[in-house]
C-alpha cells in the first residue's frame, strides 16, 4: 500500500513563487516593508494534500483554491486571530476556502497553518454515509463552519503528528480520516455572517474601487469621492482593518502592481516603464520605496 508522500518542503523569497508551489491562484498584498520569507511543507495521499505554511509579513491574502477539490483552514495555535472574510477568525475554528468565491484575510507579523484539501466526490460520499441517504446538504461546505473547538485542537495535533510520520501512513488511509474528519466538523454548522458595520461598508467598497482604479492615478481625494464617504471615515475604516491610512494602502498596492509586472514581463517593460504605469514618476523616489518595501531595488526583481 502506497505512503503518503512529501510533494514538498521549501523555504521562499517571493509570495507569487510560494503560491506557484503550492498549486493556488494567491495574490499576497505585502502590508510590511522588508523582505518577505515564507515556508511550505506538503503531504499528499491520492486523493488529498495537507499544507503546512509559514508566512513572516503583514500581508492581504486573496485568491482562490484549486477548484477540483474542497479545502478547509486551522490556524496554528499559537497564532494571532486573523481577519478572515470580514470577521475575527481565531486558532479554534475550521476555516472553508471557497473555490466558487474565493477567500479573503488580513494578517499581521508571522503567519502560521494548514490548509487541508480533500477531492469534492470522496468529501461529498462520506458526507451522505454520515448523514444518511437523502440527507446531503449541497451546501454545507460553502459555509464558513463554526466547529467545536475540542474537535479542531484535536485535528491540528494529528495533522502535526502527520508531518511528523508521513512515510509511515498508508495514502488511502490518510484520505479517507481527513475526509471523515472535515464532514463531521462541517455536519450542521452554522453559517457566519461577516461585519455590517459602516466603517466595514466603506472599507469593502473602498477595496473594490482601489482594485479598479489603481492604473488611473487613483488619489485619496478621488477615493472618498467614489466610495462616498468622508476622509475621516476612510482613514478610520482602513486603520480599524489594516492599521494603515488608506495613502499607505494605496501606495502598498500600487509597490505590488509594479512587482508583479517586474515579475512576469519582465522582458517587455522597463523598470521605468513599469513603474510609470502605476503611478510612479520619480526614479530615485520609487526605487527607494520599493527597497524598503521588499528588501531589494526594482531591477533585481525585473533581473530575477
Amino acid at each position: 500500500m502506497d505512503p503518503v508522500q512529501t510533494l514538498l518542503n521549501a523555504r521562499f523569497e517571493d509570495a507569487d513563487d510560494m503560491a506557484a508551489a503550492l498549486g493556488w491562484e494567491f495574490d499576497f498584498l505585502q502590508l510590511s516593508r522588508g523582505a518577505f520569507r515564507g515556508a511550505a511543507e506538503s503531504l499528499g495521499g491520492r486523493r488529498s494534500r495537507v499544507n503546512r505554511v509559514n508566512l513572516e509579513a503583514d500581508l492581504h491574502q486573496r485568491g482562490t483554491p484549486p477548484k477540483e477539490v474542497r479545502t478547509f483552514g486551522i490556524l496554528d495555535a499559537q497564532q494571532s486571530p486573523i481577519d478572515w472574510l470580514g470577521r475575527v477568525a481565531g486558532s479554534q475554528e475550521l476555516l472553508h476556502f471557497s473555490a466558487e468565491r474565493g477567500f479573503e484575510s488580513f494578517s499581521f507579523g508571522s503567519f502560521n497553518g494548514f490548509t487541508i484539501s480533500v477531492e469534492k466526490s470522496t468529501l461529498q460520499s462520506v458526507t451522505q454515509a454520515l448523514q444518511g441517504p437523502g440527507q446531503e446538504d449541497p451546501e454545507i461546505f460553502d459555509r464558513n463552519p463554526s466547529a467545536g473547538a475540542a474537535d479542531v485542537v484535536a485535528l491540528r495535533r494529528d495533522l502535526k503528528l502527520t508531518f511528523r510520520q508521513a512515510g509511515e501512513l498508508p495514502a488511502d488511509i490518510f484520505d479517507q480520516a481527513l475526509a471523515e474528519r472535515l464532514a463531521l466538523l462541517n455536519i450542521d454548522a452554522p453559517a457566519l455572517a461577516p461585519r455590517a458595520s459602516t466603517r466595514e461598508r466603506v472599507f469593502r467598497r473602498a477595496l473594490d474601487v482601489i482594485d479598479a482604479n489603481l492604473e488611473e492615478g487613483l488619489r485619496i481625494s478621488e477615493l472618498c469621492q467614489l466610495v462616498a464617504t468622508s476622509h475621516s471615515t476612510l482613514d478610520r475604516a482602513f486603520r480599524e482593518r489594516v492599521g494603515l491610512a488608506p495613502k499607505r494602502y494605496l501606495h502598498a498596492a500600487r509597490l505590488h502592481r509594479v512587482r508583479r509586472d517586474l515579475k512576469q514581463r519582465g522582458n517587455v517593460l522597463t523598470v521605468t516603464e513599469a513603474a510609470n504605469r502605476w503611478g510612479f514618476w520619480h526614479g530615485g523616489q520609487f526605487a527607494r520605496d520599493y527597497q524598503r518595501q521588499y528588501g531589494e531595488l526594482p531591477s533585481e526583481t525585473a533581473r530575477g
